[in-house]
């Protein structure tokens, strides 16, 4: 009885060790799920920087953020996010204030970097020689609905 009892508690820790280093292993290659975590994030932070709400219907498909900036200032990173509509969010880019009319001020201003560029699908670059709605936001963040793609871009400069 006394055998029994010791080979089962040794069955157990071993199957306990193997848990933990399959658990270890998973969590190096490849991480900790998100879990909806970044988009939240993401939404939070255009919340507080701009004070407009990204709406529920849209989901993320896109985030960059530059987190190598050697002296960033606080709170300001360069970000590109890109959230997919189910529908014309018609409603809201007229309570946010969404311009229609091109304009090529802001176009310029729009000027988002090669090396993010470079990183993009071409479904997620701003094409302004379609349709698109632009809303400049303060703190140097960039909102452009392109209608034909039902996908929002916001891009926040880093200067």
């Amino acid at each position: 009885m006394q055998k029994t009892k010791k080979r089962i508690l040794s069955f157990v820790i071993a199957l306990i060790i193997i848990a933990i280093l399959v658990f270890t292993v998973l969590f190096v290659f490849f991480g900790i799920p998100d879990l909806g975590r970044k988009e939240n994030s993401a939404r939070r932070w255009i919340k507080a920087n701009t004070d407009i709400e990204i709406p529920e219907n849209s989901k993320m498909l896109y985030r960059y953020e530059n987190k190598d900036v050697f002296f960033p200032v606080p709170g300001r990173l360069s970000g590109y996010y890109v959230f997919k509509f189910d529908s014309e969010p018609s409603e809201w880019l007229e309570q946010t204030s969404f311009s229609k009319e091109p304009d090529k001020e802001f176009e310029s201003d729009f000027d988002v970097p090669d090396w993010i560029i470079e990183e993009l699908s071409e479904d997620y670059i701003a094409d302004f020689e379609k349709p698109y709605y632009w809303l400049d936001a303060p703190e140097l963040i960039y909102f452009v609905y392109m209608p034909d793609k039902l996908i929002l871009i916001v891009y926040a400069h880093p200067w």
